[in-house]
């Protein structure tokens, strides 16, 4: 949630020190949920994020990064204006980011996020998960550093760790014969 003020500490806390601690052993990935009831520019702003992934992802990282810092500035009144302006600012397509959203076009994106973190029984931001683990508190660097060294030791000593054998199933066939 782009306008939630715990998610702005806890995103900038991710992107300064979990890719640099960990480039090989951790995966990040962000979904959004904007709480529209409390925060009536979140999803506006989870949307424009779309449009400027939708150029490319390094645009996408400026933008993640830029509507946090923002985040006092911005209203309802003036994100649109001021997302546009971002843009330009970054050489981005600003056409294609206006076109974006205007037509409202990420909107079904966002939808899908909103109903996943629904079904996961979401009902604050942030939510961390770490390998399915559900980190609703928000948690210090250091905390979570722990965490994440006790999983990625727990993960080097269980049988089925990492990605070699995840997605493999093999049944055995009805028409081999003993």
């Amino acid at each position: 949630d782009y306008q939630c003020p715990y998610c702005r500490v806890e995103a900038q806390m991710l992107r300064k020190n979990l890719i640099a601690t960990y480039p090989k052993e951790v995966r990040l990935y962000l979904q959004e949920f904007p709480l529209e009831q409390i925060h009536p520019w979140a999803k506006r702003a989870a949307m424009a994020g779309r449009c400027f992934l939708q150029q490319n992802e390094a645009a996408f990282w400026d933008y993640h990064d830029w509507i946090f810092e923002q985040q006092p500035q911005i209203t309802p009144e003036n994100l649109r204006e001021k997302v546009i302006a971002f843009a330009q600012s970054k050489g981005v397509d600003t056409l294609q980011i206006t076109r974006c959203l205007d037509s409202n076009m990420m909107e079904p994106q966002i939808a899908m996020s909103v109903d996943l973190a629904r079904s996961l029984n979401l009902n604050s931001t942030p939510t961390l998960f770490i390998n399915g683990r559900r980190i609703s508190a928000q948690l210090g660097w250091e905390q979570l550093r722990e965490l994440i060294d006790s999983e990625i030791a727990y993960q080097k000593t269980a049988n089925n760790a990492g990605d070699k054998d995840c997605c493999s199933v093999s049944l055995p066939s009805p028409l081999r014969t003993k």
